[in-house]
């Protein structure tokens, strides 16, 4: 959601027919200004809330997904030293 800013408040201006053209007042327009706050602050913060579990869900994933690429190797080096141990042992054990 865009955020309307000061200066796109003091742009703002009621247009009937080209002849007759009103400016919002200076306390219309901050009046407007405080309303669009307070409405794009509930707004936000329900995105905010929503994109960030969205972003903690994808950042969760790729941690998830790193690790399995790290511990699968690991894992399988982990079971070639262990069998290779046992088999020394083994070995050791008939002398």
């Amino acid at each position: 959601m865009i955020r309307p800013t000061i200066y796109a408040i003091n742009q703002l201006s009621w247009k009937g027919n080209r002849s007759n053209l009103m400016s919002l007042t200076n306390e219309d327009k901050h009046w407007m200004l405080e309303q669009f706050k307070q409405f794009a602050t509930r707004a936000d913060l329900e995105l905010l809330r929503i994109a960030t579990r969205a972003d903690l869900e994808r950042v969760e994933t790729s941690l998830l997904t790193a690790f399995h690429k790290w511990a699968s190797p690991v894992e399988q080096r982990m079971r070639t030293y262990r069998e290779a141990i046992r088999a020394l042992d083994l070995e050791m054990v008939e002398i």
